[in-house]
């Protein structure tokens, strides 16, 4: 089959993978992309694997001075810690509100959350909402990695004890970081649209979605109501949610997601 033939699957909506992660989509029969904002680094994991990188059209790119303003928004999240705006963008959304660089500035100097000027493409919130998410991922991985490990240190006090059954570790059956990291409330939603708003156009069809998050599958389920259960691929070595066509209900009439995702199947690794 020739390279151009091979069906495609696009991570969604993840924008950062572990080298575990990485390898266990290689098992995929087919060409794996990722999707990545700009200015977004492309994860370690993949270098000299064959997935390939995506980028939105140019047409959306941000202002070149988005990576700067993205970390002097950081550093301000750090120092106000509490502060109720200092949640502003990473915790609300207003789908009639808009960001600009100009607003964020003002924002970032002032502390003070200011009516946004309209940005009809809205691809600046777009792109930092999925930074942002890039970011999280990447933090939980990192804690999970150093919990791992201290799973695996012996106890302090193991050279005290006379049994060896006893050498354990003080560290384990503590709660795991991954699932209370997991987007909730609106943010959720927040991220798989901006990766739809920004990608949607780079999905050929034909294509599978492809997720590593359990937290992606019941979002969608719970915003397009469907009670759906995963099938087998006819290989037997994959999980599927085949969404149906014609997803349209009265209630979901402006959800520009779910009329996305008809007819779509989402692969579960």
């Amino acid at each position: 089959m020739a390279e151009e033939d091979k069906k495609g699957y696009f991570v969604f909506p993840h924008v950062t993978l572990s080298e575990s992660q990485a390898r266990g989509l290689l098992k995929l029969k087919g060409r794996v992309f990722i999707c990545l904002p700009w200015f977004f680094e492309p994860p370690a994991s993949l270098e000299g694997l064959p997935i390939e990188v995506v980028r939105p059209d140019p047409a959306c790119m941000p202002s070149r001075e988005f990576p700067m303003i993205l970390d002097r928004y950081l550093r301000w999240m750090e120092e106000n810690l509490g502060f109720d705006h200092a949640s502003y963008l990473a915790s609300r959304y207003h789908s009639e509100e808009d960001f600009s660089l100009e607003s964020l500035k003002t924002m970032i100097r002032d502390g003070v959350g200011k009516i946004l000027p309209e940005d009809p493409d809205k691809s600046f919130y777009r792109h930092l909402i999925l930074h942002l998410y890039g970011r999280s991922e990447a933090a939980t991985r990192e804690a999970g990695n150093w919990l791992d490990q201290l799973d695996n240190m012996p106890s302090p006090v193991a050279v005290l004890l006379e049994e060896p059954d006893e050498k354990i570790s003080v560290f384990k059956d503590h709660d795991s970081p991954i699932s209370e990291a997991y987007p909730s409330g609106v943010r959720p939603l927040q991220i798989l649209e901006s990766w739809i708003s920004l990608f949607s156009d780079c999905v050929a069809p034909g294509s599978d979605l492809v997720t590593l998050d359990e937290w992606v599958a019941e979002a969608l389920l719970a915003v397009s109501g469907c009670d759906l259960k995963p099938e087998t691929s006819l290989e037997g070595d994959l999980s599927y949610l085949s969404f149906p066509e014609k997803l349209y209900r009265p209630s979901l009439s402006k959800s520009h997601l779910m009329n996305w995702l008809s007819g779509k199947r989402l692969a579960l690794l």
